[in-house]
């Protein structure tokens, strides 16, 4: 099976994952930026030149990279397979669609997480001390109501682009100190992704 862990910056979706992956030897963790960078011959971690490069270019890579995944997890009973990535980039306030139905349509499932407002703004500014995220313009109070409409949109137009390929779509809290119980609920979609998959091979 092949999954794409999805939300916007700062939800958590790395935590998430690498605390899936250590409870669980059956899943293989696909970075999404990292095998974009890699795709697109950028030296990894230069998240900078990677906002920069030309955005038709970085979706047709994108797309290049979950086609091979699909190949090897998608529909597979037994081999397992995370990639986190985003559906919906914000770069200075400009909201950015970088995956389409062409690419949804190939995962067994999409999970989006999703946390309290004032919890994600509070690690993208944690967070922006090790990396500038260039989300936004400036840093002030009204970047929590843009945060507020770029969590909308992302939501929207996913469940949206799940709706019109009939692709599995399931929201999973991520809070404070919670993940465990994140993990646990992902465990329980899986179990039933499965369970309906092997019938259907059954048939």
């Amino acid at each position: 099976m092949l999954y794409l862990i999805t939300g916007v910056n700062g939800v958590g979706k790395s935590r998430f994952i690498s605390k899936l992956v250590n409870a669980s030897k059956n899943f293989y963790h696909i970075q999404g930026s990292s095998e974009l960078m890699k795709q697109l011959k950028i030296k990894d971690g230069d998240y900078k030149k990677l906002r920069n490069f030309n955005d038709k270019i970085k979706k047709n890579a994108f797309k290049k990279i979950i086609l091979n995944a699909n190949k090897k997890y998608g529909g597979n009973l037994f081999k397992h397979a995370v990639i986190d990535a985003h559906i919906l980039n914000i770069k200075k306030e400009k909201i950015i669609k970088v995956m389409d139905s062409s690419v949804i349509k190939l995962f067994s499932a999409v999970i989006y997480l999703y946390a309290k407002n004032n919890d994600i703004l509070e690690r993208i500014v944690k967070d922006d001390k090790k990396r500038d995220r260039a989300m936004f313009k400036t840093k002030n109070k009204e970047n929590f109501q843009i945060l507020n409409f770029y969590i909308k949109q992302f939501e929207e137009t996913l469940e949206n682009e799940c709706l019109s390929t009939n692709t599995h779509f399931q929201k999973i809290p991520h809070f404070k100190n919670k993940t465990h119980l994140s993990i646990q609920m992902f465990d329980n979609i899986h179990k039933k992704i499965l369970n309906k998959e092997s019938n259907q091979e059954k048939d």
